[in-house]
């Protein structure tokens, strides 16, 4: 896991490093490196989950692995579960606020009056796009009718965009790392050059940029920015300043080519998975054994292991033993069967192991490679412990 973290931590610092080398090109191409960075950071746990799904419901059968290691102390347990349980807790109100802002904004459309097929006036304090399925345009009520024009064409590149779906790509982010200070600064920087890029859409079709920035100012001046409701709002607090000077800066390019977003969106795609796949390689030196100084590895993660169909009908049961050598980098290395039981259940016991993440242990305070043994027990459902 802490591989995994390092891997999107790598990932989302991307965006910050290369968007100020980016001030000429388009916003919409900026706009696609936050949101591949960010839905990136969500595929690159499945390389670490990808390997430890079981072949679910092959048989029924409990294969336990037990005794890994003695000795580890309690609390390095309770604290990993104290951790994932204040993770869990976070993520979860994260996740409820943003379906929260679904169910009020669709409350919001269905009192709303229908202004055309898709633009509709209703409680709204500002302009916004909303619905992810059925998008929808809706204006504050009393808007003046000298701001709706700018305000719809505006609404309406972020329905052609898709931008709903990218914003809900970046609240799934920012509810799965909200620990993670990166994953807040790349949303942020994905909503402003989204609404630039809208911006952007808007001139290159005609709009006149002086009079569309005075549209933008008038209408901060008289709508309060909507934070609760989920959608694509026309003004938000802190992108007013950046986007008024990105439309009268005539040197900034309006747009980009479909060809030049494919293959930007590829050589992202190509660096997402090259991050994915990279395995660091160690420099362990020689094996420790524990004592004189080396601390014990700690389990982190077990993965149990499968009974073969020929083992489970034969009912075979019993403990293979297995020597390891866990490395600084918390996997299992050097994997020998000291004892075993035959029927490919060996083989099952070497596979699961690798698996398995450890603390590694220590000497001197710094991590070495460490040797230690591992019993994996085969146990049918119906025998007992």
């Amino acid at each position: 896991m802490i591989l995994v973290l390092l891997k999107i931590t790598l990932l989302l610092a991307i965006p910050p490093a290369i968007l100020p080398l980016m001030k000429r090109r388009s916003a919409a191409l900026r706009h696609l490196v936050c949101a591949a960075a960010l839905g990136g950071s969500l595929l690159l746990p499945l390389t670490l989950l990808a390997r430890h799904v079981p072949a679910a419901f092959r048989i029924t059968v409990t294969a336990a692995s037990t005794k890994a290691m003695r000795g580890i102390p309690s609390w390095s347990a309770s604290l990993m579960e104290t951790a994932w349980v204040v993770w869990a807790l976070v993520a979860t109100v994260l996740l409820m606020r943003v379906g929260l802002g679904f169910w009020q904004m669709s409350r919001v459309v269905r009192n709303a009056s229908e202004l055309s097929p898709d633009v509709f006036e209703g409680a709204v304090s500002v302009p916004l796009a909303c619905g992810l399925f059925h998008p929808r345009i809706v204006l504050p009520r009393g808007w003046p009718a000298a701001l709706r024009h700018a305000a719809i064409r505006h609404e309406r590149v972020h329905i052609e965009r898709n931008d709903v779906w990218t914003n809900l790509l970046a609240h799934l982010a920012c509810a799965a790392y909200w620990f993670h200070p990166l994953v807040w600064i790349v949303a942020r920087k994905l909503h402003r050059e989204q609404e630039a890029a809208c911006d952007s859409a808007v001139i290159h079709a005609g709009f006149d940029p002086v009079s569309y920035a005075e549209a933008l100012v008038a209408a901060a001046r008289i709508t309060t920015p909507t934070t609760l409701l989920t959608g694509c709002p026309m003004l938000t607090p802190t992108t007013l300043k950046f986007r008024i000077a990105r439309i009268l800066d005539s040197r900034a390019s309006r747009t980009t080519s479909p060809s030049e977003l494919l293959r930007v969106g590829l050589l992202l795609a190509t660096m997402t998975i090259a991050i994915g796949l990279t395995q660091p390689v160690f420099a362990q030196g020689e094996p420790q054994h524990v004592g004189n100084g080396v601390t014990a590895p700690k389990v982190l993660l077990k993965i149990d292991p499968e009974y073969t169909t020929g083992a489970h009908d034969a009912k075979i049961t019993g403990t293979v033993l297995l020597k390891i050598v866990v490395g600084p980098e918390g996997l299992a290395h050097d994997i020998q069967v000291v004892r075993g039981i035959g029927w490919g259940l060996d083989e099952n016991a070497v596979k699961a192991v690798q698996a398995w993440r450890f603390i590694a242990g220590t000497k001197n305070g710094a991590p070495v490679p460490v040797i230690a043994q591992i019993e994996m027990n085969f146990r049918l459902l119906d025998e007992p412990k």
